[in-house]
């Protein structure tokens, strides 16, 4: 079964066996969106001041992956009805104007220096492509959270302290029909198949096994840049309502279940009650985050130790051998076998010269090439420790033996490099130029203009701006910046109207 095929399964199988998640507090979904009222935006920027744990989450578009969705939820610590912010990047009012700003105020409210912002992956790889909106800077947060990167260390000690019945392989099987057992496995077992291959555990898989919930992954890869909101005028027609509102619970359930896994971790902890929720995530940081990193490092390790046991030592192989090998070499729970591992002996046609040679009496040193023991599986492969070459004043001797028997040794041809066409230089450079003028609008500030470009760079140089390119569309200009510090310093120092 191939992965769309195993991923279609699983979503029937989990479906099957599970009830839909439903977040089991009280929640509210707010738009943020050219039509969001200012009395909306500021009742939620107070709620933001007040909050400091953040769960968020983002959406790109199908095809093109153009950022297109932002979700946050709060998260709170009573029983409070929640908020669940959608913003859509597509629809946002004019940058000059003053519901734009008061989004940029509420942005302000929740990556503030004392907030926690948690994620189920990378925080700052989510957020990134959506900095290009100047709604956010994420520059003062000091406490971005992880949480797939530490679930499979917390769950692996939360399983060993729960009670056996829990523990029983058939805990998640007991009503369970007849399937197969490669997509749902007892949790422990599923946990320690995770740690072993050093994988990381899906959202999906982390509600069935901890909340015993079904998510819904199939509204993964949509187009999200469709205007959600139904108070929206200029909406993608032709998309019915139902989608849209599947699209909505989707967008809100991954936060709100993000939001309960964190909160159902936080109540299962031992930890002293003053310990607060952000404390605690950053004592899982500290104690797993480390572990984990190291352990994802080590299979890259010894597989470039590998490739070069096999410059050494294989001059032909089939690519039975190599995947042989492998298996022995990433595989931790391999046991290594009580006998050397034989390596294969020179090329035949090279034999009868090593054994009729005169470097027979250092037939030591040959041997100590063809023959090495089978490290442990934990071991660094060091080749350099491994591999003893004949001395120097043997080398000539065998040098002018294999020389005696003829062997052709023609230089290589050389290959006559062809050149291009006129018209595949002119295609090739016209690609190289759209591709650099790409990366110079990487980082961008975006200002309302009445001006033409010669006088909106000499502002920009009277202001000391260090701007790559200037390019006006419509009546926005758009500035190129060469990083991205620059840009959060030039979005503070450029005024909004500094161009009409």
């Amino acid at each position: 079964m191939d992965f769309y095929g195993k991923k279609d399964a699983k979503e029937i199988l989990y479906n099957e066996l599970f009830d839909p998640y439903e977040f089991p507090g009280n929640y509210s979904i707010k738009f943020l969106n050219k039509s969001t009222t200012l009395n909306e935006i500021n009742n939620l920027t107070i709620q933001a001041q007040q909050t400091n744990y953040f769960c968020i989450d983002t959406e790109g578009d199908k095809f093109t992956n153009f950022p297109a969705l932002i979700q946050v939820s709060f998260i709170s610590l009573s029983s409070a009805s929640i908020p669940v912010v959608i913003v859509e990047p597509r629809f946002l009012p004019t940058i000059t104007s003053n519901l734009r700003y008061s989004f940029q105020k509420f942005f302000q409210q929740i990556f503030r220096n004392d907030t926690h912002i948690f994620c189920w992956g990378d925080p700052v790889n989510e957020l990134t492509p959506f900095l290009e909106f100047s709604l956010f800077s994420i520059s003062n947060v000091q406490h971005f959270h992880n949480v797939q990167l530490i679930f499979a260390s917390w769950f692996n000690r939360w399983i060993n302290s729960q009670t056996p019945n829990i523990n029983d392989e058939n805990y998640l099987q007991l009503h369970a029909p007849r399937y197969d057992p490669a997509l749902l496995l007892p949790p422990r077992i599923f946990n320690e198949q995770k740690m072993t291959t050093r994988n990381l555990w899906s959202l999906q898989d982390a509600v069935v096994y901890l909340l015993e919930k079904y998510l819904s992954k199939r509204e993964t890869r949509q187009k999200w840049s469709i205007g959600l909101n139904p108070r929206l005028q200029n909406t993608i027609p032709h998309v019915p309502i139902q989608q849209r509102n599947n699209l909505i619970r989707y967008a809100s359930n991954d936060v709100l279940s993000l939001n309960e896994i964190i909160m159902f971790m936080y109540n299962a902890s031992n930890v002293n009650i003053n310990t607060s929720l952000g404390e605690y995530f950053l004592l899982l940081k500290k104690e797993f985050a480390p572990s984990v990193s190291s352990s994802f490092s080590a299979p890259k390790q010894l597989q470039q130790q590998q490739k070069w046991y096999d410059l050494l030592f294989h001059d032909t192989e089939s690519e039975d051998d190599d995947d042989e090998l492998a298996g022995h070499v990433v595989d931790d729970r391999q046991v290594p076998s009580s006998t050397p591992l034989a390596l294969p002996s020179p090329p035949t046609q090279y034999e009868h010269l090593l054994n009729n040679s005169p470097i027979t009496n250092d037939h030591s040193s040959i041997e100590q090439l063809t023959t090495i023991g089978l490290l442990p599986s934990h071991a660094t492969l060091l080749v350099e420790q491994q591999v003893h070459f004949p001395s120097q004043d043997v080398i000539p001797s065998l040098v002018a033996a294999i020389s005696s028997q003829n062997i052709p040794t023609n230089p290589p041809k050389r290959k006559r490099k062809s050149r291009r066409s006129r018209e595949a230089r002119t295609y090739r450079n016209q690609e190289s130029s759209l591709r650099h003028r790409r990366n110079r609008y990487r980082f961008e500030l975006q200002r309302q203009s009445n001006l033409c470009v010669n006088t909106v760079k000499h502002i920009l140089r009277h202001y000391q701006i260090k701007f790559t390119n200037v390019t006006p569309n419509k009546s926005v200009m758009h500035i190129g910046i060469k990083s991205q510090d620059e840009q959060q310093l030039y979005e503070q120092l450029l005024p909004l109207d500094i161009f009409l």
